[in-house]
């Protein structure tokens, strides 16, 4: 892909942050560390909603 400098600056950013959010993730022997808020919890779908 060809990106223009505006939209590649934009890319690049949101690349910067990905690995800063991993760096958080990760420890140093590239193990991932769960935290609390990382649980997934299961929603309840109402049966209605659904078509």
């Amino acid at each position: 892909q060809n990106y223009e400098y505006p939209e590649l600056v934009e890319v690049l950013e949101k690349m910067i942050q990905r690995i800063k959010v991993q760096q958080t993730l990760v420890n140093t022997q590239g193990i991932a560390q769960l935290r609390l808020e990382d649980e997934v919890k299961t929603l309840e779908i109402d049966q209605q909603d659904q078509v």
